[in-house]
């Protein structure tokens, strides 16, 4: 019997994710959609993805695929170790930072989150030459109405 699916929560792809000791509570620094490079191939350095997943319950084989959507190659990827998950209620998250991550080509790529050898889910993301102009809405951050004040009294 294979255990349930999980479900995606989130997924996101940052520079860095920093885990403060004891609350075990995660700070994202740097989130981005967009990765620029000077020159193809390219290395970047290092980034990091966080997945918060719940509904899943039993022992579970993750992996992590960086695919080139236009040619469907993968071009990096790894294993997460296996996790044992006892409650379905939990949310359960993965933290995971790549070194080292390579693109042939600039153009559309996308992380897939894998169990069982299969996708489950995925984050498209585009990799671009440095020299082209970024659209015009790129670092404009949109600020939706929210049910909060700022500052206080």
């Amino acid at each position: 019997m294979h255990p349930p699916e999980p479900r995606v929560v989130s997924f996101l792809i940052c520079d860095q994710i920093i885990t403060e000791r004891g609350t075990h509570k995660k700070s994202l620094i740097g989130v981005f959609h967009d990765l620029w490079a000077p020159a193809f191939p390219c290395v970047h350095p290092r980034m990091s993805i966080y997945s918060c997943l719940s509904d899943a319950l039993g022992r579970y084989e993750f992996e992590v695929r960086l695919v080139e959507v236009n040619s469907q190659q993968v071009v990096g990827g790894g294993r997460i170790p296996p996790l044992e998950i006892q409650d379905k209620l939990a949310q359960v998250e993965l933290a995971l930072d790549l070194h080292h991550v390579g693109f042939p080509r600039a153009g559309k790529h996308e992380f897939q989150l894998c169990s069982g050898g299969r996708p489950i889910f995925s984050k498209a993301f585009m990799v671009r030459l440095i020299e082209a102009q970024p659209p015009a809405h790129a670092g404009t951050e949109v600020d939706p109405a929210s049910p909060f004040e700022p500052g206080g009294d």
